[in-house]
């Protein structure tokens, strides 16, 4: 049997000549799937599904949206960091050592915002908080 496109192989089942020639692997996938269509489903979908998919597709944008602007406020306070470091070590290079005794604080606060944010958002979701 030749190969053939959808559009012939949806002709070749409708004409039901499926006994004549033995299938190959993509006909009988098409053929297993021209069957499962055939067949209506039990219920229909819920009246409410379009908008749940719409929420849903909201929801997931949301959230992406909600990580990049966490990322740069972490990049934009990174940068900020690193420019006052810059500057201190121009201005004051005798004042770096002892700077560097507080470099985990530098390093947690970013992470501590996020941490904030991500929770915040969160209860904002769960609607602990409505009255």
């Amino acid at each position: 049997m030749k190969e053939m496109n959808d559009d012939e192989l949806q002709r070749w089942f409708e004409s039901k000549r499926l006994q004549d020639e033995p299938m190959t692997e993509g006909a009988k996938a098409y053929s297993t799937l021209f069957e499962a269509l055939a067949v209506e489903p039990e219920r229909g979908l819920p009246y409410d599904f379009s908008a749940r998919v719409m929420q849903q597709v909201k929801a997931d944008v949301k959230r992406r949206n909600d990580l990049r602007w966490n990322l740069l406020a972490v990049a934009i306070f990174a940068v900020i960091l690193a420019g006052i470091y810059g500057i201190i070590s121009v201005v004051s290079p005798k004042a770096l050592p002892s700077l560097m005794v507080y470099k985990w604080i530098f390093l947690v606060i970013p992470a501590l915002f996020i941490a904030i944010q991500s929770i915040d958002q969160k209860l904002v979701k769960m609607d602990i908080f409505r009255i």
